[in-house]
């Protein structure tokens, strides 16, 4: 299941004719937040994603506060199942849910609906999640690393004026990073459960505004080049030094002074 942070007409049309070939077997499904909610768009379409993942489709964030999902679900599923599983995933009193049967007049609407959403972003230029973090008053700081020294060291930097939350696996990042939305994170390549580069890809899927500072002994140019071309903001070779690591962190234009 493809995840897009904006909308892309030529990706769009790329599933219509999918979708006419088997309309009967294919839904839309919309998720509002609410003013009170918790979360954030993107986080939602995290959790979408976990029940939708196996399925064709696509989930498009239209805004901070809403989301649309196309998705082919097959002959064999109600529309109450599908409902169930999404309610199952998603957080519980932050959003509302509406699910349809798709058709081609319901196909026709969502298209000009995507377009009006395209040029609201266009005229409203900054995206919703860094304009989260740029108006929250508290800074978060995220360290990805299994080496206690490396965390220590960030936490005893930054602890004074940041809320620090720290991970030394790839477990549960994702999911921390969209609930808490952090300002920076600093990421190790190597991981005891995985690839930091491979975390890179899924933070900047959900959050293509990320500060993400790769943090490595391993700084051969291969990874530098693939951390950049990924999209980090900048990559520090172990062993670094304090003014390396505060260089980084004052480069990150949502921090708070």
């Amino acid at each position: 299941m493809d995840v897009l942070q904006h909308y892309n007409l030529t990706r769009f049309m790329n599933y219509v004719p999918r979708i006419k070939k088997a309309t009967g077997e294919w839904y839309i499904v919309e998720v509002s937040l609410i003013k009170q909610a918790n979360h954030n768009a993107a986080y939602i379409a995290m959790k979408l994603r976990d029940y939708f993942d196996t399925h064709e489709g696509v989930i498009f964030i239209c805004n901070s506060q809403s989301v649309l999902v196309l998705a082919h679900m097959g002959k064999d599923i109600s529309k109450e199942s599908i409902s169930d599983g999404v309610h199952k995933n998603l957080p519980r009193h932050n959003c509302t849910t509406r699910i349809e049967d798709m058709t081609l007049d319901g196909l026709i609407k969502i298209q000009v609906r995507l377009e009006e959403i395209e040029q609201n972003n266009k005229a409203q230029p900054d995206k919703p999640l860094f304009q989260t973090r740029q108006k929250r008053r508290e800074n978060i700081v995220m360290i990805v690393d299994d080496d206690m020294f490396m965390r220590s060291l960030v936490n005893k930097t930054f602890m004074a004026k940041n809320r620090i939350v720290e991970f030394k696996s790839t477990d549960g990042v994702l999911e921390s990073y969209l609930e808490h939305l952090p300002d920076i994170v600093f990421l190790d390549i190597h991981l005891p459960d995985g690839s930091g580069i491979v975390l890179l890809s899924d933070i900047l899927r959900f959050d293509d505004t990320a500060h993400v500072v790769i943090m490595s002994s391993d700084s051969v140019i291969n990874n530098i080049v693939d951390c950049k071309e990924l999209g980090a903001k900048n990559f520090i070779a172990k062993p670094f030094t304090l003014a390396q690591l505060e260089s980084s962190y004052r480069k990150c234009s949502t921090i708070n002074a």
